[in-house]
C-alpha cells in the first residue's frame, strides 16, 4: 500500500518500483547497481521513493553532456540503478543476499518486523550484517528517535550514518546521502593529507583534466576511499567501475624500492578512464569536451561524411586489435582529425543564402567566387582558431560528404581537398587560409562535375550535405618541401594480377613523397603481395618526389 500525500510524482515511483523488483534479477547479471530501501511505515516510504526516484532522473539526464553513441546512450538510461523496497528484515536479508554485489546503498529504517515481531533495533542489525560484508557500503539508518539517542549510537558504533525522521530537513538529508555518499552528485576531491576541498567534477571530461593535476595525495585518498569505482557505478560504467574496485592502492602500485607510486596510479587511472570514453564515443567527441587523447574530434551535429565515417571504424579497428603495439617494429598510427560535420555546412549554405546561385552557376570558378566571398559562422571560427593555436605543422583539408566513399555509387576523387604549408607568419594569415580551403572544400559540392556526376548517378545535388576533416599531414621538412618518404593506396583486391599472383593475394599501388601523385595517376609502383620482391609499373630513377611546397 502508498498514502498519497499530494505528490503526484508517487504514481510513477510506484509503477517504477514494480517495475525495478521484477528487473532486478535480469539486470543485475549486467551488471546494474540496487539501493536497497527497508521501511515498514508507510508514510514515509510513500515520500522516500519519489525523492529517490527524482534524484535518479536528475543524474540520469546529467549523462547526456556526455559524448558516447546514441546505442550507449540508450544503455546508460536502461541501466539507472534500482531502487529494492523491502518492509521487514527477512525479506531485506533475502534481498541483500541475492544482489549483494550490486548493491550500491543502504537506507534503512532503526525498527521494523523481525521474526513477526517489532524489533526497534532491526535497522541497526541489518547495518551491522551488511557492513561487515561491505565496509565501504554507504548505509544511512534513519529513526523517529533524536540523534543523541541509544539507537543513534548504535548506529554510528556499526559505521553507519544517522538520521532524525523528526527533523523537518529529512527528505533533504536523504538527497545529500545520494549525491554526496552514494556519489550520485558531484564527484568532490579533497586533499588526503589536509582534508581541504580542491574542487568538483560532474563529468568524465571534467574529471580526466582535475585528475591529472591533482596533488598525489589526493590520488592516493581517492583510491584508498573506492571514491572512484562508486563515482563509475552511480554513473551505470560498471566496466571501468569494476577495473577500479579490482585494484588494490597502494598493494598494486609499489615500486622496486618499496616505495608507494601514486603518480603510477594517476597515469594508470587516466590511461583507462580515456580509453574508456573514445570507446563509448566510438572515439568522436564533442569539440567543447574533448582533449589531447580524443582520436576524432567534431564540430556541430549531423553526419561525419563518408571518409568521417572510415576514420571512425578505422580507430576502432586500431582500438579493438592493438594496432599501435600489434608489431613492436613497426608503428602503426590512425592519424587524429578534426571534423566540421554537416550542420556546419547546412548553416554556412543558409546563412549565406549559396543554395539557389550554387546550383544555378555555369561554371566552376563562378562557384568558388561565391564561396570565397562568404563567411564561415562564428562559433566555427572560434574553434579553427582555437585547433590552428595547438597545430603548426601542414594540414589536409579534406572533403567528406555524404555521398562519399557509398558502397555501390561512389564518389571519389569528385570533391576538392587542399593541403595547407600552415606556416604563414601569424596566427590570423594561417586561420584565413584555413577558413579559405573550408569554403573551397563546401564550393566543390556545387561544382560542375559534382552536379553532373549526382544527376547520373540518381541523387540531387541540393541533397548533398559535405563534413570537412582536418588532419596533420605525415612528413617531414627536408628544405622548403614536406613529404613522407613514401605512400600510396592498398586494396584486398589485386584487379590486374600478374600470371603467378592471384587477386586475392591484394595489392599496393606506392610513391615517393605524399600520396596524391597515386590518385592523380602519376607513375607509380605496383606491389603485389603474393610477390612483394618484383615490384612493376615504374622504370628505376625515373619516379619523381610529391611533395608539399613551405615557401
Amino acid at each position: 500500500p502508498f498514502v498519497w500525500q499530494g505528490n503526484v510524482s508517487l504514481f510513477t515511483a510506484m509503477f517504477k518500483a514494480v517495475e525495478d523488483r521484477l528487473n532486478a534479477a535480469n539486470d543485475s547479471e549486467y551488471g546494474v547497481q540496487s539501493i536497497l530501501l527497508v521501511e515498514d511505515n508507510v508514510k514515509f516510504y510513500s515520500s522516500y521513493l519519489p525523492t529517490l526516484y527524482l534524484e535518479l532522473w536528475k543524474q540520469n539526464q546529467s549523462l547526456r553532456g556526455e559524448t558516447m553513441t546514441l546505442r550507449e546512450r540508450m544503455l546508460r538510461m536502461k541501466s539507472r540503478p534500482k531502487v529494492l523496497l523491502c518492509t521487514n528484515f527477512e525479506e531485506a536479508a533475502d534481498i541483500y543476499s541475492r544482489y549483494s554485489d550490486n548493491i550500491i546503498g543502504l537506507i534503512t529504517d532503526a525498527g521494523f518486523p523481525r521474526d513477526g515481531e517489532h524489533d526497534p533495533f532491526a535497522g541497526v542489525s541489518f547495518a551491522e550484517h551488511v557492513l561487515s560484508d561491505r565496509p565501504a557500503l554507504p548505509v544511512l539508518v534513519q529513526s523517529a528517535a533524536p540523534p543523541d539517542s541509544e539507537i543513534a549510537q548504535a548506529a554510528r558504533r556499526v559505521g553507519a550514518k544517522f538520521t532524525s525522521k523528526n527533523q523537518p530537513s529529512l527528505l533533504s538529508e536523504i538527497r545529500h546521502f545520494l549525491t554526496e555518499d552514494m556519489m550520485f552528485g558531484p564527484l568532490t576531491f579533497q586533499d588526503g593529507l589536509t582534508g581541504s576541498e580542491l574542487g568538483s567534477v560532474s563529468s568524465v571530461t571534467e574529471l580526466l583534466s582535475t585528475w591529472q593535476s591533482l596533488p598525489e595525495s589526493a590520488v592516493a585518498f581517492h583510491a584508498r576511499e573506492c571514491h572512484l569505482s562508486k563515482w563509475f557505478l552511480a554513473r551505470a560504467e560498471f566496466s571501468l567501475a569494476r577495473r577500479f574496485r579490482a585494484s588494490n592502492y597502494p598493494t598494486d602500485f609499489i615500486d622496486p624500492e618499496g616505495r608507494e607510486r601514486a603518480d603510477w596510479l594517476r597515469n594508470w587511472i587516466l590511461s583507462e578512464t580515456r580509453a574508456h570514453r573514445n570507446k563509448l564515443a566510438s572515439g568522436v567527441e564533442n569539440v567543447h569536451s574533448a582533449d589531447a587523447s580524443t582520436t576524432i574530434v567534431r564540430l556541430g551535429k549531423g553526419s561525419l561524411g563518408g571518409k568521417g565515417r572510415g576514420f571512425r571504424f578505422l580507430h576502432s579497428i586500431e582500438d579493438k586489435y592493438s594496432l599501435s603495439t600489434l608489431l613492436p617494429e613497426l608503428e602503426m598510427v590512425v592519424p587524429r582529425s578534426f571534423i566540421l560535420a554537416t550542420e556546419v555546412f547546412d548553416r554556412f549554405i543558409e546563412d549565406n543564402k549559396l543554395m539557389v546561385p550554387a546550383l544555378n552557376a555555369t561554371t566552376n570558378e563562378e562557384v568558388r567566387e561565391m564561396f570565397a566571398a562568404a563567411t564561415l559562422p562564428q562559433d566555427v571560427t572560434v574553434e579553427l582558431r582555437r585547433y590552428l593555436e595547438a597545430q603548426t605543422s601542414p594540414l589536409a583539408v579534406r572533403s567528406s560528404s555524404l555521398f562519399e566513399d557509398a558502397f555501390l555509387q561512389p564518389f571519389a576523387g569528385i570533391y576538392e581537398s587542399i593541403m595547407l604549408p600552415n606556416t604563414a607568419g601569424s596566427l590570423e594569415a594561417r586561420l584565413d587560409e584555413l577558413s579559405w580551403a573550408v569554403r573551397m572544400v563546401y564550393a566543390s559540392a556545387y561544382c560542375l562535375e559534382a552536379r553532373a556526376y549526382s544527376e547520373g548517378t540518381g541523387n540531387r545535388a541540393e541533397e548533398e550535405k559535405m563534413a570537412v576533416i582536418m588532419q596533420e599531414v605525415v612528413g617531414d621538412v627536408h628544405g622548403d618541401h614536406f613529404y613522407p618518404s613514401l605512400a600510396g593506396v592498398a586494396n584486398s583486391i589485386d584487379f590486374y594480377p600478374r600470371p603467378h599472383t592471384q587477386p586475392e593475394d591484394g595489392c599496393a599501388q606506392l610513391r615517393l613523397g605524399l600520396g596524391f601523385g597515386v590518385v592523380d595517376n602519376l607513375p607509380s609502383v605496383h606491389l603485389s603481395l603474393g610477390d612483394p620482391a618484383n615490384p612493376t609499373g615504374y622504370a628505376e630513377g625515373e619516379m619523381q618526389v610529391s611533395a608539399l611546397n613551405l615557401a
